[in-house]
């Protein structure tokens, strides 16, 4: 499948990725040496840069968040899904002005939570130190004011207190029978079955046979899970798995979007993200 050429090496213990391989980051001993200033949260009301959560009971942080904030009066426009542990984002703009594409996990420690992953920056970004591959750290994510407020440490800078709002898209019942058809997959057709699964046989000669899954019919967010075979890519025989919604927003052209990674044998134990894009037919 054609959108399923935007693949990138991800570790899956934090590992670093360069031209010359693969390092090992500790997230213990890995500091932020730089700050930027941020705008404040201002998609969630506000956060005050201050990284402390109100008082309350344990938070869900999953759900389609919206990121429109500035640092240093830079717009950054970024769309998040966040469930079951997984962390997936993708950028149009980020705190470097560059589209990103990101994977990690969170963990909830009361009323906020915490985690880290890895992000790809474009290869036509100037990236910070040249690199195109961050890791980055998750500091602080808590909810005011119904919006989400994140603090990030991406590659050693400090980018204090991103304001989130909830994507009403988040909010509409998740179903099988609405993904059930035929979906083009950048000139591929990905036919989706009504129990979710999948089989799309490429112009490449790539066989890819998937699931997607319901995680709480209330909510739009699905479980996504595929393999590539039958072909010598870089993304075949890796078992992917990760999460997707439905945009429905334009009655006449539904779009559902995933995000998946999966570890990567012939990379030393790291792992590889995809992402796709179908257009319902």
């Amino acid at each position: 499948m054609g959108t399923l050429a935007r693949a990138l090496l991800l570790p899956l213990s934090l590992l670093l990725l360069s031209a010359c391989g693969m390092s090992s980051v500790s997230s213990s001993s890995y500091m932020p040496t730089t700050s930027i200033q941020s705008g404040g949260g201002g998609g969630s009301g506000g956060g005050g840069g201050s990284g402390q959560p109100p008082p309350g009971a344990a938070i869900n942080p999953a759900g389609i968040w919206d990121i429109t904030d500035k640092v240093n009066n830079q717009p950054i426009s970024e769309v998040a899904m966040l469930a079951t542990g997984q962390y997936y984002s993708v950028a149009t703009t980020d705190q470097f002005g560059c589209a990103d594409l990101s994977a990690g996990t969170y963990a909830i420690d009361g009323n906020s939570f915490t985690g880290s992953g890895v992000m790809q920056l474009a290869s036509n970004c100037n990236a910070p130190n040249g690199q195109n591959y961050l890791p980055y750290s998750l500091l602080n994510g808590y909810v005011l004011n119904a919006g989400l407020n994140l603090i990030f440490d991406a590659a050693g800078t400090l980018v204090p207190t991103l304001g989130a709002t909830l994507d009403p898209l988040y909010n509409e019942p998740s179903s099988l029978a609405k993904l059930a058809g035929n979906w083009s997959d950048s000139g591929n057709t990905m036919p989706i079955n009504p129990d979710g699964t999948f089989f799309e046989q490429q112009s490449s000669g790539c066989v890819v046979n998937g699931a997607f899954t319901i995680i709480d019919a209330t909510h739009n967010i699905y479980g996504a899970s595929l393999e590539i075979t039958n072909c010598t890519s870089s993304t075949a025989g890796i078992a992917f798995s990760g999460l997707g919604y439905l945009d429905d927003s334009n009655p006449s052209a539904w779009q559902f979007r995933a995000e998946l990674s999966g570890p990567n044998p012939a990379a030393g134990g790291a792992a590889m993200i995809i992402s796709i894009s179908l257009a319902k037919l």
